[in-house]
């Protein structure tokens, strides 16, 4: 048997594109005849998890080639991180006794046991950013608005991981990063030794739609440092294209905050915040998508630029040094455009919306370059991976 434990130490299995990650490698494990168990504090159904994602692991569930573990169930009161992180190594510790678990895939972080430095068993740490490097390097997302709330959570979990509770040493694990940025900072961390493997992104078989509207799209959790804020400022200042968001909402009050900045710009026909998109209505809106736009500064890889560009859309990201659409992605403008304030983020905007030539020539370079990060491009490495971590 094979344990994933969920993005963000197995906090919880919902949204996002951490648990996109680790649904994808459990299907694919599942797949190959692997029995696998998903771990988490809590989380959605099986087949709820599959509707999000496009998955499908109800069949493996059905043959008993797949397990849903919640060690705290699907009602559990809202407790602390650092407690969850407590917990989950006593839940893991417990399994690891009875013997049978042949390998534990960790994400972001490794817990530490609850009576060693290291587990005893073979594993692999695949990460979308530690948290050991935010304590190391003192790194905090730089967002656009911070409530003082979001302050108080954050310095509670760093002074709470600062008191161990992750392994700190390089983990005895097969180390892989998402991207060539966290690879950087996992490397300073642990010395070395760590391999970059992109995340996979389920694109759609049907070939793009090459007839477009003037819209610009931002797929991104409605959260601070998403920056979404700069996005609309950049609108209100361009003189072409609508903006579409598509988001689930994860803090209401940024929210809030975003709507008031779209009244207050004189933007609200040109502006769109769509929170409750499934997959369906999320490409019907890229296929109809002349850009993509990340405006993170700092954001390790970025799926949904990778969905937006299989569809057509032109990537516009921003061009800084920890921007992995602007690095990985578009590979510092080969594939895409970047910018660095608002009125550069204006001007590119209305440079691809204006000159239907050059949207072209990004196109269709976009449509080729997202290929590269397809579904079955990471399966053959995933389980390459796998093989060596198990010692076959």
């Amino acid at each position: 048997m094979i344990i994933i434990v969920g993005p963000n130490t197995g906090s919880y299995l919902g949204a996002g594109g951490g648990v996109r990650v680790a649904l994808n490698m459990a299907e694919i494990l599942a797949d190959a005849g692997i029995e696998v168990a998903l771990v988490a504090a809590e989380g959605l159904p099986i087949n709820e998890l599959d509707a999000l994602h496009g998955t499908n692991l109800t069949r493996h569930q059905r043959k008993g080639l797949l397990k849903l573990w919640y060690y705290l169930g699907n009602h559990s009161p809202h407790i602390p991180f650092p407690l969850k992180v407590r917990l989950l190594s006593l839940y893991l510790a417990g399994k690891i006794s009875k013997g049978g678990v042949d390998l534990v895939i960790f994400h972001d972080d490794v817990p530490k046991p609850p009576v060693a430095d290291q587990w005893p068993c073979r594993a692999i740490l695949y990460t979308h950013f530690p948290y050991m490097a935010r304590i190391f390097f003192n790194m905090s997302d730089p967002s656009e608005e911070k409530r003082g709330i979001s302050v108080i959570k954050d310095r509670i979990v760093r002074t709470t991981v600062k008191g161990g509770i992750f392994v700190e040493k390089r983990p005895n694990a097969l180390l892989l990063a998402n991207s060539s940025i966290t690879k950087a900072f996992m490397d300073k961390v642990w010395d070395s030794g760590v391999e970059v493997l992109h995340p996979p992104v389920s694109l759609l078989k049907i070939s793009p739609n090459l007839e477009k509207d003037d819209i610009v799209t931002v797929i991104s959790a409605i959260q601070p440092n998403k920056r979404i804020g700069d996005i609309l400022t950049a609108i209100s200042l361009s003189k072409h294209g609508r903006l579409i968001v598509i988001g689930r909402v994860y803090h209401r009050w940024y929210h809030e905050w975003l709507m008031k900045r779209v009244h207050d710009l004189g933007i609200g026909g040109r502006v769109e915040i769509v929170t409750d998109a499934n997959d369906a209505r999320k490409f019907m809106i890229l296929d109809k998508s002349k850009i993509i736009l990340s405006a993170s500064h700092f954001e390790p890889f970025g799926m949904s630029v990778v969905e937006g560009m299989s569809r057509g859309g032109v990537p516009i990201v921003y061009g800084g040094d920890l921007s992995g659409p602007w690095v990985d992605i578009c590979e510092r403008g080969r594939y895409g455009l970047g910018y660095l304030n608002t009125g550069d983020l204006a001007t590119k905007i209305d440079y691809i919306l204006s000159d239907t030539d050059t949207w072209q020539d990004y196109s269709y370079k976009a449509i080729a370059r997202a290929k590269v990060f397809s579904s079955e491009s990471f399966r053959n490495k995933w389980l390459k991976h796998v093989s060596v971590a198990l010692g076959r």
